[in-house]
């Protein structure tokens, strides 16, 4: 019995020499008949072989991101010291831009940068300062279309910085440009004093807008918009603070041809605030299927929200107050509801001014004058040529200058009140 384990174990040897050489064999068989040409498909045949094996775990194929991550500062190439009175300057951006591979950061320490000319992008990289008020990009360039052009190019990033025109010329352009681009952000950025719009963008899809500010420029502070059919699409703009810029606060537009948008937008515009702007507050034109939320307008000089040509917009919790001729204007546009929406103490006709609507839904509205001395002469008023068909929803209408609702055109109106406060003072 004592020579029984011994037996055993030599069994155990020689079954283990047996498949280690019938596995030997296979390999030599495979590469003699071409099946096998090098290391890797040796390897993957070991592998495939082992997976049969319990016990065994193949292990993960990682892949190596082939694109550089490598960070560039601007000061390698620049002259001066980064103050106001000396900045970085030596085209150092620009040759900034020129060393960094696509996938790189140029980074921007904090301090003043010269910009004397468009810097235009056409790879993916970051763009990356320390924050606003920090980081400042001062530039003068009056000679293409924006002083930081992406065009074309998707993924990339512009991040924490101040960017001044320091430029009322009208010729100018933006002080930031996005073109036709997928997946782009432009977060904590600053824009001012631009000849035209402190940032546009056009054609772009899948984008990030995220706390902006933008203020005292030739035209509007923020101008989103399409050219072709089925541009600038599911975006979202969110936390934006434009103010005191010539035209609209934030001007956002869709393409059309006919009179009608022709697609689906699907962009999310959250907190929006415009205010002393000489246009209206927020415009949208020719947009289809968007969202306005969170959103507050004051003191602009025409209307707070303007929303014409447009379908199927949901408007919700939002505050406008003090603006030149109405609050809120909607005109020749179809199934929008506004929800939540406060408009009050406008400089003349109304709190909700409606022009030849269809299918409009007020729910919960307020539309008033709470001061001293009425000044807003409506809560609602209807056009004189208008056909709308409009849905109250428990609104407060009142106090006003003359009455609740003006409507002398005859327009369907259904007014629902669920509740004695809401009750219309006059009609």
């Amino acid at each position: 019995m004592k020579y029984i384990g011994i037996i055993i174990l030599l069994v155990l040897c020689l079954t283990l020499l047996l498949f280690t050489g019938c596995r030997i064999n296979k390999i030599e068989a495979e590469l003699e008949s071409g099946n096998l040409e090098n290391q890797e498909d040796i390897n993957q045949s070991s592998n495939n072989s082992q997976s049969a094996s319990p016990g065994l775990v193949e292990e993960p194929v990682i892949e190596e991101d082939t694109e550089a991550t490598v960070t560039v500062y601007p000061q390698q190439w620049a002259t001066g010291d980064g103050t106001a009175e000396n900045p970085w300057a030596n085209d150092c951006i620009q040759e900034a831009y020129d060393a960094v591979p696509a996938g790189g950061t140029i980074y921007l320490r904090a301090g003043y940068y010269d910009l004397p000319a468009g810097l235009y992008v056409k790879k993916k990289i970051n763009i990356i300062g320390e924050g606003i008020g920090k980081t400042f990009i001062v530039t003068s360039y009056t000679g293409g279309y924006a002083a930081i052009q992406i065009d074309g190019t998707d993924y990339c990033t512009l991040r924490g910085f101040t960017i001044d025109a320091d430029s009322y010329d009208e010729n100018f352009g933006n002080c930031i440009y996005v073109d036709n681009c997928d997946y782009t952000i432009v977060e904590d950025i600053e824009a001012k004093n631009s000849g035209a719009s402190g940032i546009s963008d056009d054609e772009n899809h899948y984008s990030y807008f995220h706390n902006i500010y933008s203020h005292d420029n030739h035209s509007h502070g923020m101008h989103p918009g399409a050219d072709t059919s089925g541009g600038n699409t599911n975006n979202v703009y969110r936390d934006i603070y434009v103010w005191n810029n010539g035209s609209n606060g934030f001007d956002a537009y869709g393409y059309q041809t006919t009179g009608i948008p022709l697609d689906e937008n699907n962009n999310v515009y959250d907190n929006i605030n415009a205010w002393d702007n000489g246009g209206s507050g927020i415009a949208f034109e020719y947009l289809k299927g968007c969202v306005l939320s969170n959103s507050f307008t004051s003191s602009n000089g025409t209307r707070g929200v303007y929303i014409a040509y447009s379908e199927d917009l949901n408007v919700h919790d939002c505050f406008v107050t003090l603006n030149g001729t109405s609050g809120v204007y909607i005109g020749r546009s179809d199934n929008i509801s506004l929800v939540n929406v406060i408009s009050k103490n406008s400089g003349g006709i109304s709190g909700f001014y409606s022009d030849r609507n269809n299918g409009l839904r007020l729910t919960n509205c307020q539309f008033y004058d709470d001061r001293d001395t009425l000044i807003q002469d409506f809560g609602i008023y209807v056009s004189e040529d208008s056909i709308d068909d409009i849905t109250i929803i428990n609104c407060i209408l009142m106090p006003n200058k003359i009455a609740a609702i003006y409507n002398d055109s005859g327009a369907v109106l259904t007014v629902i009140t669920e509740k004695r406060e809401f009750l219309l003072l006059s009609l």
